[in-house]
């Protein structure tokens, strides 16, 4: 779609809807120099959006979204980012918040409540023929993190306590409408969440050779990219929910 049909319109919600369907970070730049061309009025939205985006270098606070009044909190970023230390910090009452951790309900060497437990195995029952019993099933959770964020916030109906619900696999959601309560994005500089992700593998693997800290470090490098799909994260929630 060119630019100028979706500014054609008069109606800001049609205007929206065409903005969160076409605009992403693989057509952001043109996208803002189509503004700057254009004198747009939404020029100086569009400039924020940009300044909120997760850096290469630059740390900057947690971005946060209000989407709905459900009891909901989502909390996502890249690996090493600092996610469960937010988590741990801000949501530490049991009593108040029901935490669940993806990288810990995927992975079956982690003990979890009942509760948790309940979504797990409802998940791995759904996708029984991708499921590596007593292993890490995190490939279930990118290949359907749309079906396991609808598991998850449908368990809310069990619970009287607010719902945290801390993932880095926000990167791979298709569907934002899903998104319920409140979204919170992390947003630690890329080249520091991969130190402390290469830092993290040295402290879990102590007994790991130089050839496999530096494997995992080529790893994490090559996956230097993927904070753009953070970045297409943050485009659509300021489209859908400050626009």
């Amino acid at each position: 779609m060119r630019y100028n049909d979706i500014f054609k319109n008069e109606d800001k919600e049609v205007i929206r809807n065409l903005l969160y369907k076409y605009i992403d970070i693989t057509n952001f730049d043109s996208f803002l120099f189509y503004l700057k061309s254009n004198n747009s009025k939404y020029l100086d939205f569009f400039n924020e959006v940009k300044d909120n985006l997760i850096d290469l270098y630059k740390n900057k606070n947690p971005l946060i979204f209000d989407i709905s009044d459900d009891d909901i909190i989502n909390i996502t970023g890249e690996t090493g980012s600092g996610k469960s230390t937010y988590t741990l910090k801000h949501y530490n009452d049991l009593d108040k918040y029901e935490v669940i951790e993806t990288d810990k309900l995927f992975n079956e060497s982690f003990e979890v409540d009942k509760f948790q437990l309940q979504i797990r195995n409802k998940i791995f029952n759904k996708y029984q023929d991708e499921h590596y019993p007593g292993g890490y099933n995190l490939r279930i959770n990118f290949n359907h993190f749309n079906d396991v964020l609808k598991i998850i916030v449908n368990s809310k109906k069990k619970t009287n306590k607010c719902l945290v619900i801390d993932s880095g696999q926000y990167r791979h959601l298709k569907n934002y409408k899903l998104l319920k309560g409140k979204l919170i994005i992390i947003r630690t500089s890329v080249d520091l969440s991969i130190k402390r992700a290469c830092m993290r593998f040295k402290k879990r693997y102590p007994n790991a050779t130089k050839e496999e800290i530096k494997n995992h470090k080529i790893k994490k490098y090559t996956a230097f990219e993927l904070h753009k799909k953070f970045n297409t994260l943050i485009i659509k929630s300021f489209i859908l929910y400050r626009f």
